[in-house]
C-alpha cells in the first residue's frame, strides 16, 4: 500500500486528518516519520480545540498576580512550538510550493517566509 492510500489513524480529528492527507499526498514517509506525523496531526487537533475554546473567552483574566493572558492562549502557543518542531523533524517545508528530498516529483530546498511564526515568551512581553 502506498503512502497516499494509507488511512489516517481513527483517533484523529478534522484538522489532523486533513494534514495527514496533505502530507501523504506529497511525501513518502518511513515508519518512524509516520509516527512523527501522527503526533503532528494530534497537535493540530489539539490546536483546533484550544483555538475554538479560546475564541469564546476573553484574551486576559484576573489572577492573584493581576491581569494575565488566558491560559488557553499560552497553551496554544506551546502547541504551535511543538508542531513546528515535529514538522521540522520531518523536513516538511512550512511554505506551499517547496519540498524536501523524498517528495514525489522534483525536490527543492525550502525557501521563503514561513507560513506561521513561533513567538517565544520574551517576544510576547
Amino acid at each position: 500500500m502506498t503512502d497516499k492510500n494509507r488511512r489516517a489513524p481513527r483517533n484523529l480529528g478534522r484538522a489532523g486528518k486533513a494534514f495527514w492527507r496533505r502530507v501523504l499526498d506529497d511525501y513518502e514517509l518511513s515508519p518512524a516519520e509516520e509516527a512523527v506525523l501522527v503526533e503532528a496531526c494530534r497537535v493540530m487537533d489539539t490546536l483546533e480545540r484550544l483555538e475554538g475554546e479560546a475564541a469564546e473567552q476573553p484574551l486576559t483574566e484576573m489572577s492573584p498576580q493581576g491581569r494575565v493572558v488566558n491560559p488557553l492562549l499560552r497553551e496554544a502557543r506551546m502547541q504551535r512550538q511543538t508542531l513546528d518542531r515535529l514538522v521540522r523533524s520531518l523536513g516538511i517545508p512550512l511554505v506551499e510550493g517547496t519540498s524536501r528530498g523524498n517528495r514525489r516529483g522534483k525536490a527543492e530546498e525550502p525557501t521563503g517566509a514561513r507560513s506561521f511564526r513561533i513567538v517565544d515568551d520574551e517576544d510576547a512581553a
